[in-house]
């Protein structure tokens, strides 16, 4: 959880006082107390123009948003799928995606696995919080996003719609990417994700994708 404050600071000379933001991390219960004592919080609450502590969960139900799907800036040195991604707005709540994916041979056959390195966006940086990762791209896409991969193949023209896939020009137009289809809950914050597909070791395509999980009231995903 997160104890969010604020509280403003007389400025010398001036008059008058600014507005002053900030938030401590907590990760469990028992070292709020902790926080709350060791932190500048009995300064604060001395000041003249006093504090507003507000208790934040750090993790809960919430609505996922996708700011952006793009080629990693890493460049590989046999890299064998190429990707560029147009986000652009469907209506008026929901946005979509025109993408021209580029394969240079088969992608998704025995022996191609996938690793997803994701980071949390924080204090001017991204820390890594999770590595995923599977034998088996298909594995992977099926268990994680199987109703969007099959849309988006479908869309391509790709049959069946599923992995292996040929080599060849692939072209996606005003995709939706269904966010019901990811987790109800989650950590709240904004999450970049390098999906890498690994063969013998060695990584041969890379995108990547930046999400944020709100703490907002879900009204579009209907859930069992």
């Amino acid at each position: 959880m997160y104890i969010k404050y604020q509280h403003r600071d007389h400025i010398p000379r001036r008059g008058h006082a600014r507005l002053v933001r900030g938030a401590w991390q907590v990760q469990s219960l028992d070292l709020l107390l902790h926080v709350l004592v060791e932190s500048r919080l009995p300064e604060l609450l001395a000041r003249p123009h006093g504090v507003l502590l507000q208790i934040v969960n750090a993790a809960g139900p919430g609505v996922w948003y996708v700011n952006s799907i793009e080629s990693c800036v890493e460049q590989l040195a046999n890299e064998l799928v190429t990707i560029s991604v147009k986000k652009h707005k469907l209506n008026r709540t929901h946005y979509g995606f025109d993408a021209v994916f580029e394969l240079h041979d088969v992608i998704g056959d025995t022996g191609d696995g996938v690793m997803l390195d994701i980071c949390k966006h924080s204090d001017g940086g991204c820390k890594q919080i999770q590595v995923l990762s599977d034998e088996m791209v298909g594995n992977f896409g099926e268990k994680y996003a199987k109703s969007n991969m099959i849309a988006a193949f479908t869309m391509a023209g790709i049959d069946p719609p599923e992995f292996p896939i040929q080599p060849g020009t692939y072209t996606i137009e005003n995709f939706y990417f269904d966010l019901c289809e990811l987790p109800e809950k989650a950590m709240y914050g904004t999450f970049t994700a390098l999906a890498y597909i690994i063969r013998n070791s060695e990584r041969i395509a890379c995108s990547s994708t930046t999400v944020e999980f709100r703490d907002e009231e879900d009204e579009y995903c209907e859930r069992d």
